[in-house]
């Protein structure tokens, strides 16, 4: 039989292992003293972010592990928070050693999607943005942590790109490039023909 001591005792205790995993994850480093390439500088080099951008996003990350340690379900990030936790990976001893053992006490395993799960990561993700307020008292930054809409879909439309042997032109400049030959064109012929 429960008590109403036993229940207090147990959310004391959890209060108190979320304490010390927020503070853990807050104090987190993932240099060591003599990196020359700090992890946020490289994240921002490898996703073409600016590097205060690239600080927010190893906070959200170092959010989403804190989700991932206490909110009792299976977690999703953004897809921004994803690259981070990525590049963290490659990390291996401060992801496994440092991180892992250490901070959260268990192992965290990256498990990609790949069609044929029966975890539906969309209602996870949702269910993540949930935990998300509940436990911070916010709402997640929306350039870093999209509507389920744009997470599954426009922001899963990425390639990484050689930039030395490649140009990146977005999209709005070639359609208004192609309007302006357009333009150009018919005037000339007009002109032309006049």
């Amino acid at each position: 039989m429960t008590t109403t001591h036993d229940v207090a005792t147990e959310h004391a205790r959890l209060a108190a292992e979320h304490a010390r995993l927020a503070d853990a994850l807050r104090d987190f480093r993932f240099d060591p003293d003599n990196a020359r390439v700090l992890f946020h500088e490289r994240l921002a080099r490898e996703n073409g972010w600016s590097r205060p951008y690239a600080r927010r996003v190893v906070e959200e990350y170092k959010r989403f592990l804190f989700l991932a340690g206490v909110a009792g379900h299976i977690v999703t990030p953004s897809e921004h928070v994803d690259q981070a936790w990525h590049l963290h990976l490659v990390y291996t001893r401060s992801y496994w050693n440092d991180l892992c053992e250490n901070v959260l006490r268990r192992p965290l395993h990256h498990t990609p999607g790949t069609g044929a799960e029966t975890v539906d990561f969309r209602a996870c993700y949702e269910h993540t943005l949930t935990s998300y307020r509940a436990f911070f008292g916010v709402d997640p930054p929306r350039d870093i942590w999209p509507d389920r809409k744009r997470r599954f879909g426009a922001d899963l439309d990425h390639r990484r790109v050689w930039r030395a042997t490649h140009v990146v032109i977005p999209k709005i400049v070639v359609v208004a490039a192609a309007v302006l030959v357009a333009c150009a064109a018919a005037l000339i012929a007009a002109w032309w023909c006049a």
